[in-house]
Order: structure tokens, then sequence, then C-alpha cells
């Protein structure tokens, strides 16, 4: 017997359900704030993904030649895709250009909980704001409403600068290729390593000791707006880092203003790709243990990876929607059963087309309605309702026939009245309005 492919799922009605209902919560929350809906394809040109991670990207993506001999692959995450459609399609639309974005991406890793080979992303992006602090105070806003949203709890928003800790970097002497070594370590909290790394690029241990202990800092939001002084005299064997502080500072103040909580500053967050440029984020969400990252972003601009002259900023952030829905899982959140207004019973084949003429009015109505149709009796069809989370039966008999009424039963009162067959519809929504 075929099984389905390792590291994918198959969704049962009450999973997709619970998924359709999350999804409809992340759309609403960000149509809240202004930003509207794209889509790129499921497959693009390989070259998009190694220009923008390198050539050992390969490794984890399902790349393959099509019909034309062309190097194509299925997208690995969604931002570089959005990116290109940017600049292909989309740059000279009026600015900020706030967009938004959900769907599946595949990646060959080894399937563990929490992690997939196809798996789905949800994220949101805005691009050119005049004032660079507030597109990035609204990211973060926007990214914890829709957390609170999703209905999740317990989660701790980790906010840093990727500028702040390149400079660092810069000030005691490491040069593009040995950040590239170092940033991945950092990214994964592997400071051993780090140390380690360090000391074979003769790296003094004051220096060393300096890295690891800004790399550590952690504070609030409160802490760092008052202790910003403090934190800029131990930055100041760099200009570039007081800068990138300065700047940093000006957001934080911002999403305090908002009330973006609850958000610990992490000086230690690199996020391991080198398009980020300024603010980086993630959440993390305990309970997920080893795979606790629910969604992380930051600043950024792409123009050397898409080999454009133009400079464009931009804020962008990534949920992912199967952590969140594992997640919530772990929490033993209940989302809200699907349910039907009415579930017509005919009671003989000679009720059937009456049944049917009945079932037309519920769904003309806009009314949720279904049909008994596995032969069941009076009792198993009233139970199945039931189970169905239906508020009606309408039961259709050869009494009720000759009378030209239908038995209506409010399930949830096991209160039963005649109605007229042609006024179920009206009736029912004359009850649910009530």
């Amino acid at each position: 017997m075929l099984q389905r492919p390792r590291g994918t799922r198959d969704f049962a009605p009450e999973e997709m359900t619970a998924r359709r209902a999350l999804e409809t919560r992340l759309r609403a929350t960000v149509q809240s704030f202004g930003y509207n809906e794209i889509a790129t394809p499921t497959f693009e040109h390989l070259e998009l993904f190694v220009n923008k991670s390198g050539a050992d990207i390969t490794k984890q993506l399902y790349n393959f030649k099509d019909k034309g001999e062309r190097d194509i692959t299925l997208r690995p995450e969604l931002t570089a895709p959005v990116m290109r459609f940017y600049f292909s399609d989309l740059k000279m639309r009026p600015k900020p250009l706030k967009i938004f974005y959900f769907g599946n991406c595949f990646r060959y890793e080894r399937p563990q909980d929490g992690r997939y080979r196809e798996f789905w992303q949800f994220g949101a992006e805005i691009i050119g704001v005049a004032d660079k602090h507030y597109d990035n105070a609204e990211l973060l806003n926007l990214a914890m409403s829709c957390l609170r949203a999703s209905g999740l709890k317990g989660f701790l928003m980790r906010v840093g600068h990727v500028g702040i800790l390149k400079a660092v970097l810069v000030s005691l002497g490491l040069g593009p290729e040995q950040q590239k070594y170092a940033m991945p370590l950092i990214d994964k909290g592997e400071y051993q390593g780090l140390e380690d790394y360090l000391k074979e690029q003769r790296l003094t241990p004051q220096d060393i000791s300096y890295l690891l202990e800004t790399l550590q800092q952690k504070m609030t939001l409160d802490e760092l707006i008052e202790g910003k002084d403090a934190l800029s005299r131990r930055l100041e064997r760099s200009k570039d880092a007081q800068q990138a502080l300065a700047d940093f500072y000006e957001m934080v103040k911002l999403i305090k203003e908002m009330g973006v909580s609850p958000v610990v500053i992490d000086l230690g967050i690199a996020r391991g790709l080198d398009y980020y440029t300024g603010m980086v984020f993630e959440v993390d969400l305990q309970e997920l243990g080893a795979e606790k990252q629910v969604c992380g972003g930051g600043a950024y601009n792409l123009e050397e990876l898409f080999e454009v002259k133009e400079r464009m900023d931009a804020t962008g952030f990534a949920i992912g929607f199967d952590r969140v829905m594992l997640g919530l899982t772990r929490q033993n959140y209940v989302f809200e059963r699907p349910f039907l207004d009415a579930f017509v019973i005919p009671m003989s084949r000679e009720c059937l087309t009456n049944a049917i003429k009945v079932l037309g009015q519920i769904h003309g109505s806009g009314l949720r309605g279904d049909m008994e149709l596995a032969g069941r009796g009076m009792g198993k069809s009233i139970k199945h309702a039931e189970a169905l989370n239906a508020g009606f039966a309408v039961i259709i008999g050869e009494d009720e026939l000759k009378k030209g009424v239908a038995s209506v039963k409010d399930l949830a009162k096991r209160a039963q009245e005649e109605v007229a067959l042609d006024d179920v519809a009206a009736h029912i929504l004359s009850k649910k309005a009530k």
C-alpha cells in the first residue's frame, strides 16, 4: 500500500478546520493593519536561492531540471520569492508597500516534531517607509498581534540588532569571511564553538570575553531605555556600533509606546542570514523544546541579490504556521467546532424529493445544511446530526407530507414544532436570530 512521502502530512477534517481557523485569524489581523495579500509560484529558479544563501543550500532543496533543462526548485521559504516579485513587478507601486502571504514551502531535512519537509509559512513585509524606526516597530507590533490572535499563550519576543553585532565583530578585527563563520555559531548560541574559533583566529582572551559578554546582554525595554548610556560606553570601541545602538534605541522607544510585549532585548540574535542589516527578532515558545521558534524576522535589504542600484529597505517576518499549530495543541487549545444549521432527514424514498427542495431552500438562505444519505432510522439520524454539531434536525416523513409540513427539532433545547415546508429556512433563521 502506498504511503505518503516522509516529512509530509495528511490533515483530517477536524485538523483542517483548526488550520483554516488559524489562517483566518492571521489574515484578519494583518489586514486590520492595512496589509494586502500576494502570492508567488510554488517553484522558482534555483539561482534565486543559491544567490541568496550559497551553493550549500542545494543540500536542503527539492531541486530538479525541468523539461527545458532549466534548474528549478520547490521554494524553501517565501522572502526571496516575494522580493523577486517586488523587483520585477511591484517596485513602482506607491510606498509604503504593505504585503502579506501564506503558502507551503519545502526543505529536504530530517523530519522531527515541529520540523517537516513540507511546511507552511505566514509572513508580512513593509517596504519603503521613510522612517525606518517606525517600520521596524510596526512589524514587531504586527507579529505580536498575530500571535495573540492565534490563541497562543506564553510566548516571548527577543529583539536584537545585527548592525550592533556586526560592528562589534569588525572592531575585533574579524573580516567578512570570519564573520560568515562566526555568525551561524552566534545564531545557534554555540558559544563554546565560537570561543574555540576566536582562539584559532588569535583573538586575545580579553577580546573574546568582551564579545561573549556583549552577546549575552539581555534586558527589558525599560532597562535599555534607562541604561542606554551605559551600553553605549560598553560599545565605545566602535563608533558604528554606537550609531546602530542609537537607531535601535529610537525603535525600542516606539515599541514601548505601542505596548508591544512581552519583549526582551537580546544582543545575541544573529538570524544567520547575510541580508539582515538592522533590527532582528525571534519569538520563542518553550513548550516546543528544540524547535521553539515560532516567528522571526527583521530589517534587511536585498538589492545586491537582484543586482539593482536602487537601495530598498524593508522589514519583514515569517510565522512558522505548523509550529503555532503544534504549540496550540500542546496548550490544549480548542478551536470552535464546525457546525450545521440544519440536518434534513427524509424518512422514506417518497419523502426525498421534498427533502431535497427543503435542503435547497436552506442553502439558498445562506444557512449550512446537509441531509441523511445513509438510510439510518430516526434515532441514529438524530445522533448523527448531533455528531455533526447541527442546530436543527428537519424531519420529513409520510405524516408530515400529508400536512405539507416538516418537524423541526431544536437539538439543543430538545423542542420540536411543525413548520410549513416552504417556511423551514425562515423559521431556522428566526430561531438563530434570538
